[in-house]
């Protein structure tokens, strides 16, 4: 009998949910929470990256692992490194930027094997189409998979010398059409793993792919579609973004947020303008104050927010434009301590903005989702929440692994009934269906 702590799961005995640690972080203990949460319950599939959080997403998994001494599978990626990017300078310059150089490789495995306390099971290359944005006016096809091949073959090693198990390939183009000469066709990937090795490792693929974003399932990939490829090649397939969603219309969040309903039926653009008006006028106070004659209305991020703050459409997005840009101007506006009142003004503004970005997104989701009833992709009459119907569907049209962002104990409880592994005896998950270009899938 292994001893748990060493235990290394197989194939199959993976969860059909797995745990997303994009924005997870060792420093955050309800993140330390929901993954401990989640890993008692059955979720033993851990996905995350060297990039995210700055390692730190890393750094939670190797210590709830060594806490709790359960057996998990888990994945992580390199080759997406902007956060660390001035950190990383040196060695970027050695290899000339090319982040799927066997040195950058070496490098950034051992980091995370730290992170992770030795534990990586399936080592992905993250977004390698990115190097595409080097060579924006003619891809270099075959430099490009010039540089797959010799990452394929440094992570056959690494897999001798055990540092790694399996690898794979983490892309967002994955399931786009292969007519754009910058997304990675698997036919030709796979033939590269042959050419390195007949009992080669790659065993992963990871992809976008929700409601909204089901391109995996038409023959787009040189006339057959990405999961009937995968099937066809016996690898093991995951999705990303199963809830987050890109649609004409904007950002489209596949769950809907607490209603808080009195909130929301008091929200009018026209009573509701002096949110504004309040923040132009301590903003102007405070420039006059400090004897600027600028016009407040001449920096950016305030012009920005007069045309949409009522319209963002997505609160993640009201967050990320208050944090990275609106709150930081005004501390440089200020130059010393915000008094609390005026903090006040602003902190009110903020959540406003939120509340109208979160009736748009809630109206927005309703519609999307009574048009998958209509199209048969959701039971009408299902009362289940969102999330778990989206990721049932998933399933059951042969995703083999749905990747979330379960940052919280509720949102964990809320999907434990569909974290049994694929060895599971349960006739729903082993269920064969069939996709656009005829060919079945099995689960």
């Amino acid at each position: 009998m292994k001893n748990k702590a060493t235990q290394r799961l197989e194939l199959p005995e993976i969860s059909r949910i797995g745990f997303g640690g994009h924005l997870t972080s060792v420093k955050n203990k309800t993140h330390h929470e929901a993954l401990e949460h989640a890993l008692l319950a059955g979720c033993n599939l851990l996905d995350t990256s060297a990039n995210y959080m700055k390692g730190e997403s890393e750094e939670l998994i190797g210590a709830v692992l060594q806490q709790t001494q359960l057996p998990a599978f888990v994945v992580t990626k390199s080759g997406y490194h902007q956060a660390e990017r001035r950190k990383l300078q040196f060695l970027l310059d050695r290899v000339s930027s090319n982040l799927l150089h066997p040195d950058f490789l070496s490098n950034r495995i051992s980091v995370s094997r730290s992170r992770l306390n030795g534990q990586i099971d399936a080592y992905l290359l993250h977004n390698p189409e990115h190097y595409y944005t080097h060579h924006p006016a003619k891809p270099q096809q075959e430099e490009f998979y010039t540089r797959i091949q010799q990452a394929f073959e440094f992570l056959e090693q690494q897999v001798q010398e055990k540092k790694i198990r399996y690898y794979g390939i983490s892309s967002n183009t994955f399931a786009l059409s292969t007519e754009d000469e910058k997304v990675i066709r698997l036919k030709r990937v796979m033939e590269i793993a042959n050419a390195v090795s007949t009992s080669h490792h790659f065993r992963f693929i990871e992809f976008p792919f929700n409601l909204a974003e089901t391109e995996a399932l038409s023959p787009l990939q040189q006339g057959t579609s990405l999961l009937n490829l995968a099937m066809e090649y016996n690898l093991t397939t995951c999705c990303n973004r199963p809830l987050n969603a890109y649609v004409p219309e904007g950002a489209l969040r596949l769950a809907y947020y607490p209603s808080p309903a009195d909130q929301w039926e008091e929200l009018s653009p026209e009573s509701d303008s002096h949110y504004f008006e309040d923040v132009l006028e301590l903003l102007r106070k405070e420039l006059h104050t400090q004897g600027e004659d600028t016009d407040i209305m001449d920096f950016l991020i305030v012009k920005k927010l007069q045309e949409s703050w009522m319209h963002i459409g997505n609160p993640q997005g009201v967050t990320e434009l208050f944090d990275e840009y609106f709150f930081p101007f005004v501390k440089q506006v200020y130059g010393r301590r915000i008094p609390s009142k005026d903090r006040l003004v602003f902190g009110r503004f903020y959540q406003k903005a939120s509340h109208y970005a979160a009736r748009e997104m809630h109206e927005r989701t309703r519609r999307y989702q009574l048009t998958w009833v209509d199209q048969g992709l959701l039971e009408p009459h299902d009362h289940r929440s969102l999330p778990v119907q989206a990721c049932e569907y998933y399933l059951r049209s042969g995703i083999g692994h749905v990747l979330l962002g379960m940052r919280n104990k509720n949102y964990v409880t809320e999907m434990k009934n569909l974290f049994l592994p694929l060895s599971s005896s349960d006739t729903k998950a082993n269920k064969t269906i069939s996709v656009t270009d005829g060919i079945d899938v099995r689960k």
